[in-house]
């Protein structure tokens, strides 16, 4: 597989961790998202400018499971973030980010599920978060 790279798409997609939960909001459609378990960890390598083959290997070695389903489940993964616009490709990684480890030894693999909720798109649409510059929440633009 040929390295891909991709970056939140910010500055319309803010995101929080809380509790090794990762919320994320689109701030264009009011669509808000959940990431868990593995699914928040393949967001983190993103946000570390890791590539698609880096974030295979890193959950490869870090959790226990088959190498074919990982591939499978990244791939499928990283497309359905793309289907949603919460991230865009990269045509090379930024040379001031670093790529972290997350973990010390291999935990049980969970495949990686993204969580849509659009119950709130109204309430989150009319939300002052939008009056952002370019560095992003709580900076008033």
């Amino acid at each position: 597989m040929s390295p891909e790279y991709y970056s939140i798409n910010c500055p319309r997609i803010i995101y929080e961790n809380v509790n090794n939960e990762i919320i994320i909001i689109d701030t264009l459609t009011g669509s808000y998202f959940s990431l868990k378990e593995t699914g928040s960890q393949i967001w983190y390598l993103i946000a570390k400018n890791n590539n698609n083959n880096e974030i295979v290997q890193y959950l490869f070695q870090n959790r226990e499971a088959d190498i074919n389903q990982i591939l499978k489940d990244v791939k499928f993964f990283l497309q359905d973030l793309l289907d949603n616009n919460l991230i865009i490709p990269l045509k090379k990684p930024d040379a001031n980010s670093e790529n972290q480890e997350l973990l010390e030894s291999k935990i049980l693999y969970v495949t990686p599920k993204l969580n849509k909720f659009t119950d709130m798109q109204d309430l989150l649409l009319i939300d002052p978060i939008h009056d952002v510059n370019e560095e992003g929440w709580p900076n008033r633009a």
